[in-house]
Protein backbone atom coordinates (compact mmCIF):
# COMPACT_ATOMS: atom_id res chain seq x y z
CA UNK A 1 0.00 0.00 0.00
CA UNK A 2 1.31 3.43 -0.92
CA UNK A 3 -0.56 6.66 -0.12
CA UNK A 4 2.27 9.03 -0.96
CA UNK A 5 0.11 10.86 -3.54
CA UNK A 6 -2.80 11.40 -1.16
CA UNK A 7 -2.25 12.90 2.28
CA UNK A 8 -5.53 11.39 3.48
CA UNK A 9 -5.00 7.76 4.54
CA UNK A 10 -6.97 5.27 2.50
CA UNK A 11 -9.32 2.76 4.03
CA UNK A 12 -7.39 -0.02 5.73
CA UNK A 13 -4.18 1.48 4.38
CA UNK A 14 -3.49 4.02 7.10
CA UNK A 15 -0.51 3.76 9.40
CA UNK A 16 -1.43 2.42 12.82
CA UNK A 17 0.12 2.61 16.25
CA UNK A 18 -0.16 -0.37 18.57
CA UNK A 19 -0.38 -0.22 22.36
CA UNK A 20 -1.23 -2.73 25.02
CA UNK A 21 -4.84 -1.57 25.23
CA UNK A 22 -6.03 -0.48 21.81
CA UNK A 23 -5.09 0.50 18.29
CA UNK A 24 -5.58 4.01 16.98
CA UNK A 25 -6.08 4.14 13.23
CA UNK A 26 -5.16 7.44 11.60
CA UNK A 27 -8.00 8.13 9.14
CA UNK A 28 -10.38 10.89 8.17
CA UNK A 29 -13.94 10.79 9.45
CA UNK A 30 -16.29 10.18 6.50
CA UNK A 31 -19.47 12.16 6.06
CA UNK A 32 -21.39 8.94 5.57
CA UNK A 33 -20.36 5.92 7.58
CA UNK A 34 -20.06 2.85 5.38
CA UNK A 35 -21.58 -0.43 6.46
CA UNK A 36 -19.24 -2.65 8.43
CA UNK A 37 -18.88 -6.13 6.93
CA UNK A 38 -19.60 -9.00 9.26
CA UNK A 39 -17.18 -11.92 9.29
CA UNK A 40 -19.20 -14.94 10.34
CA UNK A 41 -16.96 -17.90 9.64
CA UNK A 42 -13.56 -16.50 10.52
CA UNK A 43 -12.40 -15.63 14.02
CA UNK A 44 -10.24 -12.51 14.22
CA UNK A 45 -8.24 -11.29 17.19
CA UNK A 46 -10.21 -9.04 19.53
CA UNK A 47 -8.04 -6.03 18.81
CA UNK A 48 -8.79 -6.28 15.07
CA UNK A 49 -12.49 -6.90 15.63
CA UNK A 50 -12.71 -3.75 17.75
CA UNK A 51 -10.98 -1.88 14.96
CA UNK A 52 -13.37 -3.18 12.30
CA UNK A 53 -16.50 -2.57 14.41
CA UNK A 54 -15.89 1.19 14.53
CA UNK A 55 -16.97 2.73 11.17
CA UNK A 56 -15.33 6.04 12.04
CA UNK A 57 -11.95 4.37 11.55
CA UNK A 58 -12.53 4.09 7.78
CA UNK A 59 -13.05 6.42 4.87
CA UNK A 60 -16.19 6.29 2.84
CA UNK A 61 -14.30 4.72 -0.04
CA UNK A 62 -10.91 3.07 -0.51
CA UNK A 63 -7.94 4.70 -2.20
CA UNK A 64 -5.50 1.90 -2.96
CA UNK A 65 -2.51 1.24 -5.19
CA UNK A 66 -2.77 -2.22 -6.73
CA UNK A 67 -0.32 -4.07 -8.92
CA UNK A 68 -2.03 -6.50 -11.25
CA UNK A 69 -0.16 -9.25 -13.05
CA UNK A 70 -2.46 -11.66 -14.87
CA UNK A 71 -2.70 -13.42 -18.21
CA UNK A 72 -3.75 -10.37 -20.19
CA UNK A 73 -2.87 -7.40 -17.98
CA UNK A 74 0.19 -6.23 -16.09
CA UNK A 75 0.59 -2.88 -14.35
CA UNK A 76 -0.26 -0.54 -11.51
CA UNK A 77 -3.71 0.81 -10.68
CA UNK A 78 -3.54 4.07 -8.72
CA UNK A 79 -6.34 5.39 -6.49
CA UNK A 80 -8.48 2.24 -6.72
CA UNK A 81 -11.92 2.46 -5.06
CA UNK A 82 -13.86 -0.39 -3.46
CA UNK A 83 -15.82 -1.06 -6.65
CA UNK A 84 -12.74 -0.99 -8.86
CA UNK A 85 -10.92 -3.29 -6.43
CA UNK A 86 -13.62 -5.95 -6.75
CA UNK A 87 -13.47 -5.70 -10.53
CA UNK A 88 -9.68 -6.14 -10.56
CA UNK A 89 -9.89 -9.05 -8.15
CA UNK A 90 -12.53 -10.85 -10.22
CA UNK A 91 -10.71 -10.16 -13.48
CA UNK A 92 -7.42 -11.47 -12.12
CA UNK A 93 -8.89 -14.70 -10.76
CA UNK A 94 -10.74 -15.38 -14.03
CA UNK A 95 -7.63 -14.76 -16.14
CA UNK A 96 -5.23 -16.71 -13.92
CA UNK A 97 -2.81 -18.81 -15.96
CA UNK A 98 -0.30 -21.36 -14.71
CA UNK A 99 2.43 -19.89 -16.88
CA UNK A 100 2.02 -16.38 -15.41
CA UNK A 101 0.76 -16.61 -11.80
CA UNK A 102 -1.06 -13.65 -10.29
CA UNK A 103 0.74 -11.16 -8.10
CA UNK A 104 -1.16 -8.70 -5.90
CA UNK A 105 -0.17 -5.80 -3.70
CA UNK A 106 -3.34 -4.96 -1.72
CA UNK A 107 -4.39 -3.89 1.76
CA UNK A 108 -8.07 -4.80 1.99
CA UNK A 109 -8.22 -6.63 5.30
CA UNK A 110 -11.83 -7.69 5.11
CA UNK A 111 -11.19 -9.72 2.02
CA UNK A 112 -7.87 -11.01 3.31
CA UNK A 113 -9.43 -12.21 6.53
CA UNK A 114 -12.61 -13.75 5.11
CA UNK A 115 -11.51 -15.10 1.72
CA UNK A 116 -7.75 -15.55 1.93
CA UNK A 117 -7.65 -16.39 5.67
CA UNK A 118 -4.32 -14.78 6.45
CA UNK A 119 -2.67 -15.55 9.76
CA UNK A 120 -4.28 -13.18 12.34
CA UNK A 121 -0.85 -12.46 13.81
CA UNK A 122 0.35 -11.36 10.39
CA UNK A 123 -2.67 -9.08 10.03
CA UNK A 124 -1.75 -7.34 13.28
CA UNK A 125 1.78 -6.83 12.00
CA UNK A 126 0.41 -5.31 8.80
CA UNK A 127 -1.68 -2.92 10.90
CA UNK A 128 1.56 -1.56 12.35
CA UNK A 129 2.17 -3.59 15.50
CA UNK A 130 5.93 -3.84 16.13
CA UNK A 131 6.49 -7.56 16.60
CA UNK A 132 9.66 -8.09 18.61
CA UNK A 133 8.88 -11.68 19.55
CA UNK A 134 8.45 -13.43 16.20
CA UNK A 135 9.13 -11.26 13.19
CA UNK A 136 8.60 -14.17 10.80
CA UNK A 137 5.53 -16.41 10.51
CA UNK A 138 5.63 -19.44 8.25
CA UNK A 139 2.53 -21.58 7.81
CA UNK A 140 2.04 -24.53 5.48
CA UNK A 141 -1.57 -25.39 4.70
CA UNK A 142 -3.18 -28.04 2.56
CA UNK A 143 -1.95 -28.86 -0.94
CA UNK A 144 1.48 -27.43 -0.14
CA UNK A 145 0.10 -23.90 0.12
CA UNK A 146 2.66 -21.59 1.64
CA UNK A 147 2.11 -18.46 3.71
CA UNK A 148 5.05 -16.38 4.90
CA UNK A 149 4.83 -13.13 6.83
CA UNK A 150 7.89 -11.02 7.58
CA UNK A 151 8.35 -7.80 9.52
CA UNK A 152 11.67 -6.14 8.78
CA UNK A 153 13.86 -4.40 11.30
CA UNK A 154 13.43 -0.62 11.58
CA UNK A 155 16.86 0.42 10.35
CA UNK A 156 15.88 4.06 9.92
CA UNK A 157 15.88 4.42 13.71
CA UNK A 158 19.56 5.17 14.26
CA UNK A 159 19.39 5.01 18.06
CA UNK A 160 17.39 3.27 20.74
CA UNK A 161 14.79 6.06 21.05
CA UNK A 162 15.10 7.83 17.71
CA UNK A 163 11.82 9.73 17.29
CA UNK A 164 13.30 12.65 15.37
CA UNK A 165 11.20 11.73 12.31
CA UNK A 166 8.12 10.80 14.29
CA UNK A 167 6.82 7.27 14.89
CA UNK A 168 8.13 4.91 12.24
CA UNK A 169 5.81 2.13 11.16
CA UNK A 170 7.63 -1.17 10.58
CA UNK A 171 7.75 -2.56 7.05
CA UNK A 172 5.76 -5.79 6.79
CA UNK A 173 5.39 -8.07 3.79
CA UNK A 174 3.34 -11.26 3.60
CA UNK A 175 2.38 -13.59 0.77
CA UNK A 176 0.33 -16.69 0.10
CA UNK A 177 1.28 -19.06 -2.69
CA UNK A 178 -0.97 -21.75 -4.11
CA UNK A 179 1.09 -23.91 -6.51
CA UNK A 180 -1.95 -25.79 -7.84
CA UNK A 181 -3.74 -22.62 -8.91
CA UNK A 182 -0.43 -20.92 -9.64
CA UNK A 183 -1.73 -18.00 -7.60
CA UNK A 184 0.36 -15.71 -5.38
CA UNK A 185 -1.02 -12.93 -3.19
CA UNK A 186 1.27 -10.30 -1.68
CA UNK A 187 0.35 -7.84 1.09
CA UNK A 188 2.85 -5.05 1.74
CA UNK A 189 2.46 -2.44 4.49
CA UNK A 190 4.80 0.23 5.74
CA UNK A 191 5.58 3.88 6.00
CA UNK A 192 5.16 5.67 2.64
CA UNK A 193 8.65 7.18 2.95
CA UNK A 194 10.25 3.80 3.59
CA UNK A 195 12.66 2.90 0.81
CA UNK A 196 11.40 -0.69 0.88
CA UNK A 197 8.09 0.54 -0.51
CA UNK A 198 9.51 2.52 -3.41
CA UNK A 199 12.22 -0.02 -4.24
CA UNK A 200 9.60 -2.65 -5.02
CA UNK A 201 8.39 -0.54 -7.93
CA UNK A 202 11.80 0.67 -9.04
CA UNK A 203 13.64 -2.65 -8.94
CA UNK A 204 10.87 -4.54 -10.74
CA UNK A 205 10.24 -1.89 -13.39
CA UNK A 206 6.59 -1.45 -12.42
CA UNK A 207 4.82 1.53 -13.93
CA UNK A 208 1.38 3.00 -13.48
CA UNK A 209 -1.28 2.11 -16.02
CA UNK A 210 -1.87 -0.96 -18.14
CA UNK A 211 0.35 -0.25 -21.13
CA UNK A 212 3.87 -1.24 -20.08
CA UNK A 213 6.71 -1.81 -22.46
CA UNK A 214 8.06 -5.25 -23.28
CA UNK A 215 10.91 -5.02 -20.76
CA UNK A 216 8.47 -4.13 -18.00
CA UNK A 217 6.19 -7.04 -18.90
CA UNK A 218 9.17 -9.40 -18.85
CA UNK A 219 10.27 -8.15 -15.43
CA UNK A 220 6.76 -8.46 -14.02
CA UNK A 221 6.22 -11.91 -15.45
CA UNK A 222 9.56 -13.08 -14.08
CA UNK A 223 8.60 -11.68 -10.69
CA UNK A 224 5.25 -13.42 -10.74
CA UNK A 225 6.74 -16.79 -11.70
CA UNK A 226 8.70 -16.98 -8.42
CA UNK A 227 6.74 -15.96 -5.32
CA UNK A 228 9.97 -15.38 -3.37
CA UNK A 229 11.53 -12.83 -5.73
CA UNK A 230 9.58 -9.83 -4.45
CA UNK A 231 10.31 -10.88 -0.86
CA UNK A 232 14.01 -11.31 -1.65
CA UNK A 233 14.14 -7.88 -3.31
CA UNK A 234 12.52 -6.33 -0.24
CA UNK A 235 15.04 -8.08 2.00
CA UNK A 236 17.82 -6.74 -0.20
CA UNK A 237 16.48 -3.19 0.27
CA UNK A 238 16.35 -3.77 4.02
CA UNK A 239 19.99 -4.83 3.84
CA UNK A 240 20.85 -1.59 2.05
CA UNK A 241 19.20 0.29 4.91
CA UNK A 242 21.29 -1.76 7.32
CA UNK A 243 24.48 -0.82 5.46
CA UNK A 244 23.61 2.85 5.91
CA UNK A 245 22.95 2.14 9.60
CA UNK A 246 26.39 0.54 9.96
CA UNK A 247 27.95 3.56 8.24
CA UNK A 248 26.38 5.77 10.91
CA UNK A 249 27.85 3.52 13.61
CA UNK A 250 31.28 3.56 11.96
CA UNK A 251 31.31 7.34 11.48
CA UNK A 252 30.23 7.95 15.07
CA UNK A 253 32.82 5.55 16.47
CA UNK A 254 35.70 6.75 14.30
CA UNK A 255 34.86 10.35 15.14
CA UNK A 256 35.26 9.65 18.86
CA UNK A 257 38.47 7.68 18.30
CA UNK A 258 39.82 10.70 16.40
CA UNK A 259 38.91 12.95 19.34
CA UNK A 260 40.80 10.61 21.68
CA UNK A 261 43.86 10.83 19.43
CA UNK A 262 43.59 14.64 19.40
CA UNK A 263 43.37 14.63 23.19
CA UNK A 264 46.56 12.57 23.42
CA UNK A 265 48.36 14.89 21.02
CA UNK A 266 47.44 17.94 23.11
CA UNK A 267 48.19 16.24 26.41
CA UNK A 268 51.70 15.21 25.38
CA UNK A 269 52.61 18.87 24.87
CA UNK A 270 52.31 19.45 28.61
CA UNK A 271 54.31 16.48 29.87
CA UNK A 272 57.41 18.62 30.60
CA UNK A 273 55.59 20.93 32.98
CA UNK A 274 53.31 19.21 35.52
CA UNK A 275 51.65 22.51 36.42
CA UNK A 276 50.64 23.13 32.80
CA UNK A 277 49.36 19.55 32.55
CA UNK A 278 47.18 20.04 35.61
CA UNK A 279 45.96 23.36 34.25
CA UNK A 280 45.09 21.66 30.93
CA UNK A 281 43.26 18.90 32.78
CA UNK A 282 41.21 21.32 34.88
CA UNK A 283 40.37 23.72 32.05
CA UNK A 284 39.97 21.49 28.99
CA UNK A 285 41.05 17.87 29.36
CA UNK A 286 38.29 16.66 31.64
CA UNK A 287 35.59 18.37 29.56
CA UNK A 288 36.92 16.69 26.41
CA UNK A 289 36.82 13.25 27.97
CA UNK A 290 33.32 13.86 29.36
CA UNK A 291 32.03 14.70 25.87
CA UNK A 292 33.79 11.65 24.39
CA UNK A 293 32.28 9.41 27.07
CA UNK A 294 28.75 10.67 26.33
CA UNK A 295 29.19 10.16 22.58
CA UNK A 296 30.62 6.66 23.07
CA UNK A 297 27.60 5.80 25.21
CA UNK A 298 25.33 6.89 22.34
CA UNK A 299 27.39 4.83 19.88
CA UNK A 300 27.11 1.85 22.22
CA UNK A 301 23.31 2.09 22.22
CA UNK A 302 23.28 2.33 18.43
CA UNK A 303 25.50 -0.75 18.13
CA UNK A 304 23.33 -2.74 20.53
CA UNK A 305 20.17 -1.86 18.59
CA UNK A 306 21.93 -2.72 15.32
CA UNK A 307 23.04 -6.11 16.64
CA UNK A 308 19.47 -6.88 17.76
CA UNK A 309 18.11 -5.87 14.33
CA UNK A 310 20.79 -7.90 12.57
CA UNK A 311 20.01 -10.98 14.62
CA UNK A 312 16.33 -10.49 13.76
CA UNK A 313 17.21 -10.21 10.05
CA UNK A 314 19.37 -13.34 10.20
CA UNK A 315 16.50 -15.36 11.64
CA UNK A 316 14.11 -13.90 9.07
CA UNK A 317 16.43 -14.82 6.21
CA UNK A 318 16.85 -18.35 7.55
CA UNK A 319 13.07 -18.87 7.63
CA UNK A 320 12.64 -17.51 4.11
CA UNK A 321 15.55 -19.63 2.88
CA UNK A 322 14.02 -22.75 4.43
CA UNK A 323 10.62 -21.98 2.88
CA UNK A 324 12.24 -21.40 -0.53
CA UNK A 325 14.12 -24.70 -0.40
CA UNK A 326 11.03 -26.56 0.84
CA UNK A 327 9.05 -25.30 -2.17
CA UNK A 328 11.17 -27.32 -4.56
CA UNK A 329 11.93 -30.22 -2.23
CA UNK A 330 8.29 -31.05 -1.46
CA UNK A 331 6.91 -30.56 -4.97
CA UNK A 332 9.89 -31.87 -6.96
CA UNK A 333 9.70 -28.83 -9.23
CA UNK A 334 12.44 -28.09 -11.68
CA UNK A 335 14.38 -24.99 -10.65
CA UNK A 336 14.59 -22.56 -13.53
CA UNK A 337 17.30 -19.99 -14.10
CA UNK A 338 15.17 -17.31 -12.46
CA UNK A 339 14.58 -19.56 -9.46
CA UNK A 340 18.30 -20.14 -9.10
CA UNK A 341 18.86 -16.38 -9.19
CA UNK A 342 16.37 -15.95 -6.36
CA UNK A 343 18.05 -18.73 -4.39
CA UNK A 344 21.46 -17.14 -4.94
CA UNK A 345 20.11 -13.77 -3.79
CA UNK A 346 18.67 -15.27 -0.60
CA UNK A 347 21.95 -17.10 0.04
CA UNK A 348 23.89 -13.88 -0.54
CA UNK A 349 21.66 -12.02 1.92
CA UNK A 350 22.10 -14.75 4.51
CA UNK A 351 25.90 -14.51 4.29
CA UNK A 352 25.77 -10.70 4.23
CA UNK A 353 23.76 -10.52 7.44
CA UNK A 354 26.31 -12.71 9.19
CA UNK A 355 29.13 -10.50 7.91
CA UNK A 356 27.32 -7.41 9.17
CA UNK A 357 26.94 -9.00 12.59
CA UNK A 358 30.71 -9.61 12.64
CA UNK A 359 31.36 -5.97 11.75
CA UNK A 360 29.05 -4.75 14.51
CA UNK A 361 30.83 -7.03 16.99
CA UNK A 362 34.16 -5.59 15.82
CA UNK A 363 32.91 -2.03 16.25
CA UNK A 364 31.59 -2.90 19.69
CA UNK A 365 35.02 -4.28 20.68
CA UNK A 366 36.71 -1.09 19.43
CA UNK A 367 34.17 0.97 21.32
CA UNK A 368 34.93 -0.98 24.50
CA UNK A 369 38.68 -0.46 23.96
CA UNK A 370 38.20 3.29 23.49
CA UNK A 371 35.90 3.50 26.50
CA UNK A 372 38.47 1.68 28.64
CA UNK A 373 41.19 4.06 27.46
CA UNK A 374 39.06 7.09 28.37
CA UNK A 375 38.31 5.58 31.77
CA UNK A 376 41.99 4.84 32.39
CA UNK A 377 42.97 8.35 31.26
CA UNK A 378 40.56 9.89 33.75
CA UNK A 379 41.72 7.54 36.51
CA UNK A 380 45.41 8.19 35.85
CA UNK A 381 44.91 11.93 35.75
CA UNK A 382 42.96 11.85 39.00
CA UNK A 383 45.73 9.73 40.53
CA UNK A 384 48.34 12.23 39.35
CA UNK A 385 46.39 15.06 40.97
CA UNK A 386 46.11 13.05 44.20
CA UNK A 387 49.86 12.38 44.21
CA UNK A 388 50.56 16.07 43.68
CA UNK A 389 48.22 16.96 46.52
CA UNK A 390 49.98 14.46 48.79
CA UNK A 391 53.32 15.99 47.85
CA UNK A 392 52.05 19.44 48.72
CA UNK A 393 50.64 18.16 51.98
CA UNK A 394 54.03 16.61 52.77
CA UNK A 395 55.68 19.98 52.23
CA UNK A 396 53.07 21.59 54.44
CA UNK A 397 53.79 18.94 57.06
CA UNK A 398 57.50 19.86 56.97
CA UNK A 399 56.56 23.49 57.51
CA UNK A 400 54.45 22.50 60.47
CA UNK A 401 57.41 20.60 61.92
CA UNK A 402 59.56 23.73 61.64
CA UNK A 403 56.87 25.77 63.35
CA UNK A 404 56.67 23.16 66.10
CA UNK A 405 60.44 23.31 66.66
CA UNK A 406 60.39 27.10 66.86
CA UNK A 407 57.51 26.92 69.29
CA UNK A 408 59.40 24.50 71.50
CA UNK A 409 62.46 26.77 71.40
CA UNK A 410 60.68 29.96 72.39
CA UNK A 411 57.88 28.67 74.57
CA UNK A 412 60.06 27.49 77.53
CA UNK A 413 61.97 30.79 77.56
CA UNK A 414 58.73 32.72 77.43
CA UNK A 415 57.33 30.65 80.24
CA UNK A 416 60.37 31.10 82.48
CA UNK A 417 60.56 34.82 81.74
CA UNK A 418 56.93 35.17 82.66
CA UNK A 419 57.58 33.42 85.95
CA UNK A 420 60.61 35.61 86.76
CA UNK A 421 58.77 38.75 85.76
CA UNK A 422 55.72 37.97 87.83
CA UNK A 423 57.20 39.78 90.84
CA UNK A 424 57.53 36.86 93.18
CA UNK A 425 61.31 36.82 92.58
CA UNK A 426 61.85 40.60 92.35
CA UNK A 427 64.40 42.26 94.74
CA UNK A 428 63.22 44.55 97.53
CA UNK A 429 64.97 47.63 96.21
CA UNK A 430 64.33 48.48 92.57
CA UNK A 431 66.55 50.84 90.62
CA UNK A 432 66.45 52.01 87.06
CA UNK A 433 68.74 50.31 84.56
CA UNK A 434 70.56 47.83 86.75
CA UNK A 435 71.61 44.26 86.12
CA UNK A 436 69.17 41.97 87.84
CA UNK A 437 70.72 39.32 90.04
CA UNK A 438 68.15 36.90 88.56
CA UNK A 439 69.62 37.09 85.03
CA UNK A 440 72.00 34.18 85.36
CA UNK A 441 69.56 32.02 87.29
CA UNK A 442 67.10 32.72 84.43
CA UNK A 443 69.63 31.60 81.81
CA UNK A 444 70.57 28.55 83.85
CA UNK A 445 66.92 27.56 84.02
CA UNK A 446 65.82 28.35 80.46
CA UNK A 447 68.63 26.64 78.56
CA UNK A 448 68.36 23.20 80.20
CA UNK A 449 64.58 23.42 80.07
CA UNK A 450 64.57 24.19 76.32
CA UNK A 451 67.18 21.54 75.53
CA UNK A 452 65.21 19.00 77.52
CA UNK A 453 62.02 19.78 75.60
CA UNK A 454 63.81 19.48 72.23
CA UNK A 455 65.44 16.21 73.24
CA UNK A 456 62.11 14.77 74.32
CA UNK A 457 60.48 15.83 71.03
CA UNK A 458 63.31 14.49 68.89
CA UNK A 459 63.24 11.18 70.74
CA UNK A 460 59.46 10.94 70.83
CA UNK A 461 59.41 7.76 68.72
CA UNK A 462 62.02 6.15 70.92
CA UNK A 463 60.07 7.16 73.99
CA UNK A 464 56.91 5.73 72.42
CA UNK A 465 58.71 2.43 71.86
CA UNK A 466 60.01 2.48 75.46
CA UNK A 467 56.52 3.21 76.73
CA UNK A 468 55.13 0.36 74.62
CA UNK A 469 57.78 -2.00 75.98
CA UNK A 470 57.03 -0.94 79.56
CA UNK A 471 53.32 -1.40 78.95
CA UNK A 472 53.94 -4.78 77.35
CA UNK A 473 56.17 -5.72 80.29
CA UNK A 474 53.48 -4.84 82.79
CA UNK A 475 50.99 -6.81 80.72
CA UNK A 476 53.25 -9.87 80.62
CA UNK A 477 53.94 -9.54 84.36
CA UNK A 478 50.25 -9.41 85.09
CA UNK A 479 49.68 -12.45 82.90
CA UNK A 480 52.44 -14.42 84.65
CA UNK A 481 51.11 -13.46 88.07
CA UNK A 482 47.65 -14.62 87.08
CA UNK A 483 48.99 -17.93 85.79
CA UNK A 484 51.06 -18.42 88.95
CA UNK A 485 48.06 -17.67 91.13
CA UNK A 486 45.93 -20.15 89.18
CA UNK A 487 48.69 -22.78 89.35
CA UNK A 488 49.12 -22.28 93.11
CA UNK A 489 45.39 -22.56 93.68
CA UNK A 490 45.25 -25.73 91.60
CA UNK A 491 48.18 -27.21 93.53
CA UNK A 492 46.58 -26.42 96.90
CA UNK A 493 43.33 -27.96 95.74
CA UNK A 494 45.16 -31.12 94.67
CA UNK A 495 46.96 -31.39 98.03
CA UNK A 496 43.71 -31.02 99.93
CA UNK A 497 42.14 -33.72 97.77
CA UNK A 498 45.04 -36.09 98.49
CA UNK A 499 44.78 -35.49 102.25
Amino acid sequence: MDDSRDPVPSAMAARTFSTSTDITLVASNPTVKPPVPQLTDYVLPLVIRDLFDNPSNFQADSNLDILQVSKHKQGWHAGVSDKKYREIWTDTKENCDASVPSLFLVSVFHHLAADRRFNPETLQDILGRPDYWSATKSVRGSSNNTEVGCQFARWRMTSRWDNSKGPLAPFTIAFQHDPQASFTLYVVAGDPIDSCMTSIKQSMGFVEGLGPCKATITAQARTAQNPFLLLAKSMQTSFEQAKHYVDIVKDGLMGQIGKVNDYNAVRHKYTDDPKDLQRFWKDEGRKRLEVITEQLHSVSQTIDSGMANTDMSIRLTEVVKAAFEAKYTSTALHMSEGDRDVGDLIEYLSNSWHCEMNWLKTYKARKDTTMNFVFNAVTQQDSAISIDMNRKMSRDSSSMNAITILTMVFLPATFVSAVFDSGILAPEVQQDYFKSPLFWPYIATVVPFTVGVLVLWLNRKTLEKVADKISQGFTNLSTRLCKARVKRASKEKTEKHMV
